[in-house]
């Protein structure tokens, strides 16, 4: 989405399951997707501002269609109460905005990011790119399971969900204290 008058961009990504974007992940070069949609698309229009990044759920259960609550978006969008309202004059379509009673926003509020964030994540994001695309250049698919998020049901690492060879992957049986 585009704001033409502000010069704002907004990158919604429709999901059939429930996601939420975390910061932390670009770092594990882990969910990627929202970031580097921001990338490309501030390379292709630099003269537009990020205004935020933000995933939409597009499949509800029975039970849960029809309440507002469930299609709320997740994600980060800027700081700035004048665009937030220019995306959402309600402010109540994004989870977690919302604007305290002086008109500010709340200073714990992990869905907020500054221009100079964004900023930042876009550099971010552009040095995960060029590191991932030098590995693929060099031949490195050293197989490396994301171990900090585990499946507490399974124990296993989220990483390897779905991956064809999760069944006799030696690298994730080593790294999980497996033999």
């Amino acid at each position: 989405m585009i704001d033409e008058e502000y010069r704002y961009f907004l990158i919604i990504d429709y999901k059939y399951g429930d996601e939420n974007y975390n910061q932390g992940d670009l770092e594990k070069d882990y969910d990627l997707q929202l970031p580097f949609y921001l990338y490309a698309f501030q390379r292709q229009n630099p003269d537009l501002k990020p205004a935020g990044i933000l995933y939409q759920q597009t499949s509800l259960k029975k039970d849960q269609r029809g309440k507002e609550a469930n299609y709320k978006m997740k994600g980060l969008v800027i700081d700035l109460v004048s665009v937030l309202k220019r995306i959402d004059p309600t402010l109540s379509k994004i989870q977690g905005v919302r604007v305290n009673k002086d008109g500010s926003l709340p200073q714990n509020s992990r869905s907020f990011i500054s221009r100079d964030g964004f900023d930042e994540l876009i550099k971010n994001t552009e040095k995960v790119v060029s590191g991932v695309s030098q590995r693929i250049a060099a031949g490195d698919f050293v197989i490396k399971p994301i171990l900090i998020d585990i499946d507490q049901r399974t124990k296993d690492s989220i990483s390897c969900k779905y991956c064809k060879f999760f069944g006799i992957c030696y690298s994730k049986n080593k790294l999980l204290g497996g033999e």
